[in-house]
C-alpha cells in the first residue's frame, strides 16, 4: 500500500477544487474519524475529567450526524476524538456560516476553518488565503510531525512548518493527544473526516515522494524573492574608479581586490536604511511566497553573529545580525524564509584554490579546517533562527570540492531540519547548467541558468532586478518571466541587489509592486499550477490547474481572436481571469484549431490570463 503523504499528494488536484466536489468517503489508506451514521468514536471536548459526564451531554444535544455529515449548531462544547494521536495526516471537507468560529485543535495548536481564518494556525498570517466563499464546501489537509504542523485549504498552502510547542524534532518523542473539533456562533457540517498515522521517525532513505511532500509549499509559490546584502553592496560594482565587470557580488575576483584591502570595506557598513520589516514587506507586496537572504557571499563576509570566522557583521559599525533580523521578520509575516550560503570564501586563508592573482601562499593552508568551520556555520544558520526553510548553496565549481563533502554537508544539514529544501549546489554533477537535473543529485531543486526545455524534475531560474541604477528587467518583462517559467513547470526566483546602506532601491520596489498588482488579479493563473501543455506557444505561456488551462497573452493579437493550435479537447467555456463575471468569450474551430474571439475585450496590462475549460486532460497533436 502507498504511504499515506504519497496518497496525498497524488490527490492535491482533486483537493484544490473541493469545495466544489467533495467526497463522503476517505481516502484510500485513511481511516474515517466519522462513520457518517453517529458520533462512534468522538466523546464531549473537556478540559478536565470531572467534566466529562456533562460535556457528553452537551454534545448529544449540539452535535448529529444527519445525511452522512457531522453536523454541529454551533452551541455548547466542542467534540474530542477517543483516541490521542501524536504524528499523523488529517483531511476534512466542512462548510460553514460565516458566522461560525470552526477550529481544529491539534496538540494545544488551533487551526482556523472559519471564514475569514481558513488555514491560520494560532491567529498566524496564513501564506495564501484560499477558502470558498461562507456555507461553501472547503477541504483542508493538515500535516503533524514530531515538531511541527502544515496545513493545506483547497490545495494551497496556508501554513507551513509551523513550531509546535513542548517538543523539537529529534528529542524525546511528542505527546499525543486527542483530535478537536470546535463549533461556536453558527452551523457548521463536516465531511471527509479521515487520519493516516505517520511514522514517528523519518526513514533513512530519500525518494521522489519524500522529495515531493517536503517541497509543495515550495512548488505552489512559483516566485520568489532573493535579497544579496554584504560588503560588496558598498564599491557597488566601482573598485579605484573603475567600472568592475560580472556581478556586483563577484567584485573581489572581478576587481581583484587584496584581503587586507577588502576587509576594510568592514568599517564603512553601518546599514541606515536597513528594515527588515520592509524587505518583508516588499516581498508579500510582490505576491512571492518565500525570501532567500545571502547569509555569506564569495567574498567570505558573513551578514550573522559566526562564532566561526570574525570576518563578519558584528565587527562592523552595523553591529546586528542581519539574519536574526530577517527570520523575525518573516516568521512574524508567516513567510518561508532562507539563507543564501557560499561554499567558496576568498577571505578564509584556509580555503583552496587560491586565485592566480592572490599573492597569498597557500602552504599553510588547512582546507579541512575551512571546512569544519563552513559545517559550522550551517549549524549556526539552521539552529539559531527558528523555523528555517530553504538552503540556497552556491560556489562549488572551483574543483577543490567534491561530492563527498557534498554528502557530509547535505546530510548534516537534513539531520539539522529533516523538512529543509536544498538546492542542487552541494554536489559537482551539475551537468549541463542549461539543462534539466539528474535527480541523482543531492538536491531537492535545480538551479539551472536558464529555463530548462524539458524534464520534470522541480526547478529554479533566478533574473535580477539589479540595484539603484535600475539594471534588470523591466515590469512587464518580470511579468512575461514569471508567466513564461511557471508555464514550463518551474519556479522564478527574482533578485535585489540592496544598497550599501540595507534599503531595496526604489527603481526594484517598483518593479516587485507592479509584479504584485498583477498577482493580486492573476495569482491563480501562477500559484499552485502545473506546466502547460504547450511547449512554446506563439502567444506566450500556458499554465494547467485541473482542468483549467490558463492562456498567458504576452502580446495581444492584432486580429482581436486567439488561435489555440493542437488543442485537440472540447471546450466548456472560456473568459478573461481578470473579468469578476467570467463572461462567454465566444469561440469556434477552424481548421481543427479552436479560435478565441477578443472583440469585445480590452487586454490587460502586462500580460492578459484567458481560462479554457477543458473536457478531460489536455491532449495537444
Amino acid at each position: 500500500m502507498a504511504t499515506p503523504t504519497a496518497l496525498l499528494f497524488a490527490c492535491l488536484a482533486g483537493l484544490a477544487a473541493a469545495h466544489q466536489d467533495v467526497e463522503s468517503e476517505p481516502p484510500e489508506g485513511f481511516d474515517a474519524l466519522f462513520n457518517g451514521e453517529d458520533l462512534y468514536g468522538w466523546i464531549g471536548r473537556a478540559d478536565s475529567f470531572d467534566l466529562r459526564a456533562e460535556a457528553n451531554r452537551l454534545a448529544g444535544e449540539h452535535w448529529r450526524a444527519s445525511e452522512g455529515e457531522l453536523v454541529a449548531d454551533g452551541v455548547g462544547p466542542g467534540l474530542s476524538t477517543e483516541r490521542s494521536y501524536r504524528c499523523f495526516e488529517l483531511v476534512v471537507a466542512w462548510r460553514a456560516a460565516e458566522q461560525a468560529d470552526v477550529r481544529l485543535v491539534l496538540r494545544g495548536a488551533t487551526v482556523g476553518l472559519g471564514a475569514d481564518d481558513a488555514g491560520s494556525v494560532d491567529g498566524a498570517p496564513r501564506l495564501f488565503e484560499a477558502q470558498a466563499p461562507a456555507g461553501e464546501w472547503n477541504s483542508a489537509r493538515v500535516r503533524v510531525t514530531q515538531a511541527h504542523l502544515s496545513v493545506w485549504v483547497n490545495g494551497a498552502p496556508t501554513a507551513w512548518h509551523r513550531a509546535l510547542g513542548g517538543s523539537t524534532e529529534g528529542s524525546a518523542p511528542a505527546f499525543a493527544a486527542p483530535i478537536d473539533l470546535v463549533v461556536e456562533g453558527g452551523e457548521a457540517r463536516f465531511r471527509e473526516l479521515a487520519l493516516a498515522v505517520l511514522p514517528e521517525e523519518a526513514p533513512a532513505g530519500e525518494g521522489a515522494r519524500a522529495r515531493a511532500a517536503r517541497s509543495a509549499w515550495w512548488s505552489a509559490a512559483r516566485v520568489g524573492v532573493a535579497v544579496d546584502w554584504g560588503l560588496y553592496s558598498i564599491p557597488a560594482g566601482v573598485w579605484n574608479g573603475e567600472v568592475a565587470p560580472g556581478p556586483t557580488a563577484e567584485i573581489v575576483d572581478a576587481a581583484r581586490i587584496p584581503a587586507e584591502e577588502y576587509v576594510r570595506l568592514a568599517g564603512r557598513l553601518e546599514g541606515g536604511g536597513f528594515d527588515a520589516g520592509r524587505w518583508v514587506e516588499a516581498v508579500r507586496g510582490a505576491g512571492a511566497g518565500y525570501l532567500v537572504v545571502t547569509s555569506k557571499h564569495t567574498d567570505g563576509f558573513a551578514m550573522f553573529d559566526s562564532a566561526h570566522t570574525d570576518f563578519n557583521v558584528t565587527g562592523a559599525p552595523f553591529g546586528r545580525d542581519v539574519m536574526r533580523e530577517v527570520a523575525d521578520a518573516a516568521h512574524a509575516a508567516g513567510l518561508p524564509v532562507g539563507w543564501r550560503h557560499s561554499i567558496a570564501d576568498r577571505h578564509d586563508p584556509d580555503y583552496l584554490p587560491r586565485r592566480a592573482w592572490d599573492e597569498r601562499g597557500s602552504e599553510d593552508a588547512h582546507p579541512e579546517r575551512y571546512r569544519a568551520a563552513l559545517t559550522g556555520q550551517v549549524r549556526e544558520l539552521l539552529t539559531r533562527y527558528g523555523d528555517v526553510d530553504l538552503l540556497w548553496f552556491d560556489g562549488e565549481d572551483e574543483g577543490s570540492w567534491t561530492r563527498a563533502m557534498g554528502q557530509a554537508l547535505f546530510a548534516h544539514a537534513r539531520s539539522l531540519r529533516p523538512d529543509l529544501l536544498i538546492n542542487d549546489r552541494l554536489d559537482v554533477g551539475r551537468l549541463d547548467p542549461d539543462g534539466p537535473r539528474d535527480t541523482a543529485l543531492l538536491a531537492d531543486f535545480a538551479t539551472p541558468q536558464e529555463r530548462p526545455t524539458g524534464g520534470d524534475d522541480l526547478w529554479e531560474v533566478r533574473v535580477d532586478l539589479g540595484g539603484a541604477a535600475g539594471e534588470g528587467l523591466g515590469a512587464d518583462e518580470l511579468i512575461r518571466a514569471l508567466c513564461a517559467t511557471s508555464g514550463a513547470g518551474g519556479n522564478l526566483l527574482v533578485g535585489v541587489a540592496a544598497s550599501a546602506a540595507g534599503d531595496l532601491p526604489e527603481s526594484a520596489l517598483k518593479r516587485l509592486a507592479a509584479m504584485g498588482r498583477w498577482l493580486s488579479v492573476h495569482g491563480e493563473s501562477i500559484r499552485q499550477t502545473a506546466a502547460g501543455p504547450f511547449p512554446d506557444p506563439a502567444w506566450g505561456a500556458c499554465t494547467r490547474k485541473g482542468g483549467l488551462l490558463y492562456l498567458h497573452v504576452f502580446d495581444w493579437p492584432q486580429e482581436e481572436s486567439l488561435v489555440v493550435a493542437g488543442l485537440e479537447n472540447g471546450i466548456g467555456k472560456a473568459w478573461m481571469l481578470s473579468d469578476p463575471e467570467e463572461t462567454f468569450l465566444p469561440l469556434q474551430r477552424v481548421d481543427g484549431d479552436p479560435v478565441i474571439d477578443l472583440t469585445a475585450v480590452t487586454p490587460d496590462e502586462a500580460v492578459s490570463v484567458i481560462v479554457i475549460a477543458v473536457d478531460g486532460d489536455p491532449d495537444v497533436r
